[in-house]
């Protein structure tokens, strides 16, 4: 579960790396994070104007942002190509942002980014939980109705009663 974090029947979203589940999402996204920051620690992130970098760590993960809101709240299908590749172009901004934030920092508003960003990820993911729970609430209740319909109005064999 360490390494999925996703039960059994949501395996889809996980490689299997010797055997073991791994998520997919994270799979692409801690390691692309690292290697972005080590690379503009080392010099990469320099080419980049300092009038751009804010531009970047902002604009840069909205495609992964989008797609998990679209996936989440507005019934889109997973595809494991678009979530790896939106992912990993967040993981180069947020991996940037990180470093560049580390050499001076309130040059670059990663922090912001990620709170308001991850924000928008919790409240996605209520969201999608609550109209999951209304509709499994609705159908418990109708079930329950149609119970009680067959056995007031008959068709129900196991009742003893006339």
């Amino acid at each position: 579960m360490l390494l999925a974090h996703h039960h059994p029947d949501r395996y889809d979203r996980c490689a299997f790396v010797g055997g073991v589940p791994v998520c997919r999402r994270c799979l692409v996204l801690y390691p692309t994070i690292v290697a972005a920051m080590v690379a503009t620690a080392l010099g990469l992130g320099a080419v980049v104007p300092t009038t751009l970098r804010n531009a970047l760590v902002w604009l840069l993960p909205l495609p992964a942002l989008a797609d998990y809101v679209a996936e989440t709240v507005g019934g889109r299908p997973y595809a494991p190509r678009r979530q790896a590749l939106a992912t990993a172009v967040a993981a180069v901004a947020v991996g940037a942002g990180l470093a560049w934030e580390v050499a001076g920092p309130d040059d670059v508003s990663v922090w912001t980014m990620l709170a308001c960003y991850g924000g928008m990820g919790v409240l996605a993911t209520a969201a999608a939980l609550t109209a999951r729970a209304g509709r499994v609430a609705r159908a418990h209740v109708q079930e329950a109705a149609e119970e009680a319909e067959r056995r007031l109005f008959g068709g129900d064999t196991d009742d003893p009663r006339p």
